[in-house]
């Protein structure tokens, strides 16, 4: 188990590539991927990970057709009381065009400002 942990979850390979390149050049930890939610949420709800942040996709559709999957992981990870320390949102729609994201949610829109999501992970590292 890995605890030091940024664990990215998108379904799309080019932003979950960008990340791994760029992440380590903002924080000393880990920076692992996922692309389906519900893998996530079955690795941390085991104790398999425990993540630091989490970077989610908030459109990431999952195996079980759930098209809100970053949203519905936060839910479960919450009421597992598994939340990580930080849990920031990214998503291709506006984020106008979203339900209100629970309390202390950072959001970024794709395409990603890698600078200003690099700044969020340093002040969390």
């Amino acid at each position: 188990m890995t605890v030091d942990e940024i664990l990215v979850i998108d379904d799309d390979p080019s932003v979950v590539g960008l990340l791994e390149e760029a992440l380590p050049w903002y924080t000393t930890g880990q920076v692992t991927t996922q692309r389906d939610t519900g893998v996530a949420a079955q690795d941390i709800l085991s104790g398999m990970r425990n993540p630091r942040i989490i970077v989610s996709d908030y459109d990431n559709c999952n195996a079980s057709g759930d098209k809100q999957g970053g949203l519905t992981l936060y839910g479960l990870l919450q009421k597992a009381g598994k939340l990580p320390a930080h849990y920031i949102m990214i998503s291709g729609s506006p984020r106008a065009e979203l339900p209100p994201l629970p309390e202390g949610v950072e959001f970024f829109s794709k395409p990603l400002q890698l600078q200003e999501l690099g700044k969020i992970i340093e002040k969390y590292d």
